[in-house]
């Protein structure tokens, strides 16, 4: 989705985490930027659905949770 009128955006990132977001960013085919907002988006729901006392979490085919997203309210 184009945004119309893009604001930019200067963060500072220790050096392994740039890394690690320019790794992520070569074996996915996509821009940094497409990955920061993916991390926005997921962070605001994990926000949301924390203020509503759920959880985001990853779980396998068995329903057995391997991952949680914890977010500070």
């Amino acid at each position: 989705m184009a945004v119309p009128n893009p604001t930019q955006l200067i963060i500072d990132l220790p050096g392994p985490v740039l890394e690690e977001l320019q790794k992520l960013a070569d074996t996915s085919h996509r821009s940094m930027t497409e990955l920061v907002r993916d991390a926005f988006a997921l962070t605001k729901i994990a926000y949301e659905e924390s203020r509503r006392g759920n959880k985001l979490t990853v779980t396998d085919a068995n329903g057995k949770t391997l991952k949680e997203l914890v977010i500070s309210r």
